[in-house]
């Protein structure tokens, strides 16, 4: 259950799948995204410019790591921008998401 681990994250270092990249954005956590997928590559590209995430291009030889990291975790932009947006979904509930989608889809 990552719910239970991520208040304590201080940095997500992940592929960028869809599942995870949101769970960053509900926490408010520094991303580091390392896509393998095009569609990871594009989700990263995105939120890389929007100043969410870092990203590191897999193809890269030999990329720097170490120095990624340290940087994700102390860039006060990516810091600022990581609360914005955990601010605004604070009050975002998955169950309660998904108990809409099912009425929806059932017409209840």
């Amino acid at each position: 259950n990552m719910a239970s681990v991520l208040p304590q994250v201080d940095l997500m270092i992940s592929q960028g799948g869809a599942g995870v990249t949101s769970l960053c954005a509900i926490y408010g956590l520094r991303h580091v995204m390392v896509p393998t997928q095009m569609e990871q590559r594009m989700l990263t590209r995105r939120l890389v410019k929007q100043g969410l995430a870092y990203g590191v291009d897999p193809d890269t030889d030999a990329p720097d790591y170490a120095g990624i990291f340290n940087r994700a975790l102390n860039c006060p932009t990516l810091t600022r921008n990581t609360e914005l947006l955990r601010m605004h979904y604070r009050h975002f509930s998955q169950a309660e998401q998904l108990e809409a989608l099912v009425e929806a889809l059932l017409g209840t």
